[in-house]
């Protein structure tokens, strides 16, 4: 879901579907993380998505991939429109919903949408914790 002013966007998965991205389509992004900070990013950043894999629910669900506003408009409901877009269709399916939270911070957004934290992750030594969290079907 992207908002037609371009403010803000969420990306969920069904079940089934794999986060996968293509190597051509990660160029854009890895190109800027070697020359700033060499192959170290990439390297862990693999470190994390493979530990993430290893704790993901097996549990059929949808996977709320990203949410995201502009930081000029955070704060001003878009990214509530954009969670309740997702879950419009997640609640038709009566499926739950995963995801996971890079800050703290922003726990009591989702769970005003129902998720609740089911485990704080340290996917890899030197790594700060993501939140697991986990929605029943509505």
């Amino acid at each position: 879901y992207v908002m037609d002013d371009q403010s803000g966007g969420s990306l969920w998965l069904p079940p089934g579907i794999k986060k996968k991205i293509s190597l051509i389509k990660s160029i854009d992004i890895a190109v800027p993380m070697i020359k700033h900070g060499g192959l170290k990013p990439i390297t862990r950043g693999l470190l994390v998505d493979h530990s993430l894999c290893k704790v993901k629910p097996e549990t059929p669900h949808y996977y709320l991939f990203a949410i995201g506003t502009r930081s000029t408009k955070q704060g001003k409901g878009i990214g509530g429109k954009l969670m309740e877009a997702g879950l419009e269709k997640v609640d038709l399916a009566k499926m739950p919903t995963y995801l996971e939270s890079s800050k703290e911070i922003n726990i009591p957004f989702y769970r005003r949408y129902g998720f609740e934290v089911i485990e704080r992750f340290v996917p890899t030594r030197g790594c700060p914790p993501l939140w697991l969290m986990w929605r029943e079907p509505q």
